[in-house]
């Protein structure tokens, strides 16, 4: 009987043994996988990191190719500037499509006339707006004029 006491407890040991050294070898492999699999995916989130750059330069650059150019307003400010009179200084051009917004400093009303006359006979402007108009002692008149293309 302790024979078989004996025996059967030497089995045991031997089974219980055997699952802790089968488990230990499996908990390695488990451990080298999770750490492949972790490196696996910083891999991944660097490479969507990058992706969701290069998605996001092509929406800009998308965006920026879908905008159309000022190219046409910036000529026709171009030939509006070479036809001012010499004492008006523009202080201020925001360009748009279809139109540009402008800002004349004037020194006086003969070269505020003379402005005003160049720019009538302007036949590249569907319209051209009064946006405001002012006078300083100092400065002379500031006249802010918005261009509409044809």
């Amino acid at each position: 009987m302790v024979t078989i006491g004996l025996a059967l407890f030497v089995i045991i040991a031997a089974i219980l043994a055997a699952y802790f050294v089968i488990n230990s070898i499996n908990l390695q492999a488990s451990i080298k996988n999770q750490n492949t699999l972790k490196e696996s995916i910083k891999s991944l989130e660097e490479t969507e990191q990058r992706l969701i750059l290069v998605v996001d330069r092509l929406s800009k650059a998308k965006e920026i190719s879908g905008k159309t150019s000022v190219i046409k307003e910036l000529e026709n400010l171009s030939s509006v500037l070479a036809s001012i009179p010499t004492q008006t200084t523009l202080t201020e051009a925001v360009l748009s499509r279809g139109t540009t917004d402008t800002t004349f400093m004037v020194e006086n009303s003969t070269v505020l006339t003379q402005l005003m006359a160049s720019l009538i006979i302007r036949t590249e402007y569907q319209r051209i707006d009064l946006l405001s108009f002012s006078f300083n002692p100092s400065l002379g008149y500031i006249i802010s004029l918005g261009f509409a293309s044809k």
